[in-house]
């Protein structure tokens, strides 16, 4: 994943400094640390919040070498565009795996509960009786 300064992360959203760094202590937006211990943003994480990025400033010129990054950086940012959905369609399959797990689970739970009330809540009559039938079939084999 990309990182990008507060400054840097500001001019991509069209927000202040101040206004970011409040999104982040109201905890909407998530920022990391680098060794340096500057304030870094992820570029999905600016997506995620602000939505579509406004295109980085840069000056045209007609040089070829221009041509060449501009070039460069549009293939770079291709792929990392590519590498983002992948990721994003692995979340969405585990994802959809945990909701099945979830759902077995709870359908599992759900039985064993069935079978936990079934068990315990016999009427008394019938208890007594299967104790009844017991003491007679065992009286009948003690008795010869």
């Amino acid at each position: 994943m990309s990182s990008v300064t507060i400054s840097k992360a500001a001019t991509l959203v069209g927000k202040s400094r101040k206004t970011l760094y409040r999104h982040v202590s109201e905890g909407r937006l998530s920022v990391t640390k680098d060794a340096c211990d500057k304030t870094l943003v992820d570029v999905s994480e600016l997506i995620r919040v602000y939505g579509a990025l406004r295109p980085e400033e840069t000056n045209v010129t007609s040089a070829k070498g221009d041509n060449d990054t501009t070039r460069d950086t549009l293939e770079r940012l291709t792929n990392e565009l590519i590498s983002l959905n992948a990721e994003l369609r692995d979340r969405d399959s585990d994802i959809r795996e945990r909701d099945i797990k979830i759902a077995r689970l709870e359908g599992e739970n759900s039985a064993l509960m069935r079978l936990t009330d079934q068990s315990g809540s016999k009427p008394a009559g019938q208890k007594k009786s299967i104790v009844r039938r017991f003491r007679t079939v065992v009286g009948e084999i003690i008795t010869p």
